[in-house]
């Protein structure tokens, strides 16, 4: 569960992810249906103002409520966010802001995380036994409680490692002898975003390829920025101007990228409140999986 701070004149900025029914292989980043909606109603119970992002930015330069804030943020627009959260947000009139990914959004790619766990779903391999200069991994693949281990320990071999997601995946996908994905889609698509903003939801970039930006060259960080940018502002005919960090990380480089592509704010993983004053660039959050106070 999440934690809120109890002092006026701070905003949490609460980071969700995937909001399913039921949780499967993938722990990481998804709650359920009814976890998340628990966690709104108490927030509700504690009287804590909800904001949009346009207040959010007030609140930034000192001139917002000083009561106690609550900003919901939603990473990478998966289709789950449309068909669970934005009905039971809408009907209750509670503003939120989702970063969207460009280059998933209204295509039918699949995020890699979700081609992971169909893949592992699906396996009739016993074990899965990942190599590296570090030595070797060995992953039981029996239960459904040794895959949802597995899952846990590709992502913690991939933190570890300088190599991109998708290309790990590529070299796992042959050694679990798994044919095309089932799932037909992750993100949402245009329609499904235009929707929510006529309904007043709020949008900011996530990248197109949702990429490490401090990985990868300055180049492609930068293309990732602006390109992201440019896409989301076409097909919503909006100024596109708050990020929110793939993976949470960042660097000054990348954050003067954002500054002069015509970004105000940016949004981290750092766990923490946000105060006037701030930097704008570095907005601290914290996750649905702390605890709530």
């Amino acid at each position: 569960m999440m934690q809120l701070n109890e002092m006026d004149n701070q905003v949490t900025i609460l980071m969700f992810h995937k909001v399913v029914p039921s949780l499967s292989l993938n722990h990481w980043g998804p709650i359920t249906l009814d976890d998340f909606k628990a966690q709104i109603d108490l927030i509700g119970k504690n009287k804590y103002s909800l904001l949009t992002l346009s207040e959010m930015e007030r609140h930034l330069l000192g001139r917002g409520s000083k009561k106690r804030a609550v900003l919901l943020t939603f990473d990478d627009g998966s289709c789950d966010n449309y068909e669970h959260v934005f009905p039971f947000l809408r009907e209750r009139g509670i503003p939120a802001v989702f970063f969207l990914c460009a280059g998933y959004v209204g295509t039918g790619r699949i995020f890699w995380w979700d081609r992971l766990e169909d893949w592992l779903l699906k396996t009739r391999k016993q074990r899965l036994i990942l190599r590296s200069g570090q030595g070797e991994v060995i992953l039981p693949l029996k239960s459904r409680d040794d895959k949802i281990r597995a899952f846990n320990g590709i992502v913690r071999y991939w933190h570890c490692g300088r190599i991109g997601a998708n290309e790990l995946l590529e070299e796992i996908k042959p050694l679990l002898q798994v044919g095309a994905e089932s799932a037909t889609r992750s993100a949402m698509s245009w329609a499904e975003v235009r929707k929510m903003q006529k309904a007043g939801f709020g949008f900011g970039s996530h990248g197109v390829e949702h990429l490490d930006l401090a990985l990868i060259d300055h180049k492609k960080a930068k293309d990732e920025i602006k390109r992201s940018k440019k896409i989301l502002e076409e097909k919503l005919k909006e100024d596109v101007t708050a990020f929110s960090f793939p993976y949470g990380k960042w660097n000054p480089k990348i954050t003067t990228m954002l500054r002069a592509a015509g970004y105000k704010m940016a949004f981290t993983s750092v766990p923490g409140e946000v105060r006037p004053g701030d930097n704008a660039y570095a907005l601290k959050r914290r996750t649905a999986l702390e605890r709530m106070k």
